[in-house]
């Protein structure tokens, strides 16, 4: 499986939806890929996805602000999802934000891991 796709899965969302929807597929796609170590994880306990069309790929192109962390020169619209404790099956909060992203890209300019909003 491409880095970029998983990273797709795990950090980019479309406008309508919702973090309950989101995660779960996470979740159940996490859970695919870590069949072979017989481990089924539950709630994650946060996640950070980015709303919209927005080329990731880009971000990767730009000078990287340290190492191989790159930053987003606008500020993107993201959906912070909480899970909200002792749910069951597994409940988040929607929190809408508008920040800066930064993320890390390996040695082919591709996404990789969403480090953090600034």
């Amino acid at each position: 499986k491409e880095p970029y796709s998983l990273f797709e899965i795990q950090h980019i969302a479309k406008k309508e939806d919702k973090c309950d929807n989101l995660m779960n597929n996470l979740m159940n796609k996490l859970n695919e890929l870590n069949k072979q170590n017989k481990e089924e994880s539950k709630c994650k306990p946060r996640n950070t996805f980015i709303i919209g069309d927005v080329n990731v790929q880009e971000i990767c192109n730009q000078k990287p602000v340290y190492d191989n962390l790159y930053a987003s020169h606008e500020k993107l619209k993201m959906l912070h999802c909480k899970l909200i404790p002792k749910s069951s099956p597994c409940k988040y909060e929607d929190i809408p934000i508008e920040l800066h992203a930064e993320i890390a890209c390996n040695e082919k300019k591709q996404p990789v891991h969403f480090e953090c909003s600034i």
